[in-house]
């Protein structure tokens, strides 16, 4: 039976389980906006795709597509970690590391809106990804930074990326400035509420890679990392706007980063000629090969 399933299926299996069990048999909800968002009762980040599902499943619909959604990112995560050259299989199993991302465990829009992101940066199809571009923040309407963003990173290049980013963020802090719970309307706002809330979401999503980068732990610092920080950091900032702590606004981001800081061990174990190298032989000391078995490093042959 060894090989008939794919290598990410034990983690969709335990994800989709999950968040079946959270959404159905436990009836986890994030209450007001789950029910809020089905009846289009939510007018600061309205879901026109949300109040569809409500009309067509209400919450028995969305129940079941959080568990899909939760099934299916292993899958995504996989693919992505793997054309990006991490160690996919980790990085599958890396999603729920992160605190932000057990809110797949829960019935939530913003759980498949973030499927939609991370697909976007996982597809090679221009198509398929401008759409679940599109889809993400007809989700929830607060992923339209990120999702702009998204497509800045993966379709600009130089100045006018960084151009195209920049104005993501600005629109993300537009935000907090012009919602009924803004600095600019509201008339009781705490400022001090308004960045600790903020800075605390954004810390929590990105919780391991703090832990990474403690233990000295180095993974790189490419377009998909950089890419992942930034959808976490526009969640953060959108958290500050409700001045209480939530990190699924981090969703995405974390999602991103399962796959962003899984190791890559290709760098550490590559195989040429049936001869194996490790990060203390070959690639860095010619010549030079370790032991399968370990022992002393044995010269190697052609």
């Amino acid at each position: 039976m060894k090989g008939i399933l794919p290598p990410y299926a034990p983690a969709s299996i335990v994800l989709g389980s999950l968040s079946l069990a959270g959404t159905v048999v436990l009836h986890l909800t994030l209450p007001p906006d789950t029910g809020l968002y089905l009846h289009g009762g939510s007018w600061i980040y309205p879901s026109p795709l949300g109040r569809a599902l409500g009309a067509a499943g209400g919450y028995a619909g969305l129940a079941f597509l959080t568990a899909l959604c939760a099934t299916l990112l292993p899958w995504v995560v996989y693919n992505l970690a793997d054309s990006s050259g991490r160690d996919p299989l980790k990085a599958a199993w890396g999603i729920v590391k992160f605190p932000a991302a057990w809110y797949l465990f829960a019935v939530s829009i913003d759980a498949v809106a973030a499927f939609f992101l991370v697909l976007a940066m996982t597809t090679k199809s221009r198509k398929i990804a401008l759409l679940s571009l599109a889809f993400a923040p007809m989700f929830h309407m607060a992923l339209l930074p990120s999702a702009l963003a998204i497509a800045a990173i993966k379709y600009l290049r130089g100045v006018a990326a960084f151009l195209a980013v920049a104005l993501c963020g600005a629109l993300a802090f537009s935000y907090m400035v012009a919602t009924p719970y803004g600095v600019l309307v509201s008339r009781h706002v705490n400022f001090l509420t308004l960045i600790w809330t903020g800075a605390a979401t954004f810390i929590v999503g990105i919780l391991p890679v703090i832990a990474r980068k403690l233990s000295r732990q180095t993974f790189p610092m490419d377009g998909l990392f950089l890419t992942s920080m930034v959808v976490c950091t526009i969640g953060g900032m959108e958290a500050a706007i409700q001045q209480h702590f939530q990190p699924r606004y981090c969703l995405a981001g974390a999602i991103l980063l399962a796959a962003a800081i899984a190791p890559d061990l290709r760098s550490f174990y590559v195989y040429e000629g049936g001869a194996r190298f490790t990060k203390d032989s070959s690639p860095f000391r010619a010549g030079m090969t370790a032991n399968p078995k370990g022992g002393e490093k044995i010269e190697a042959h052609a």
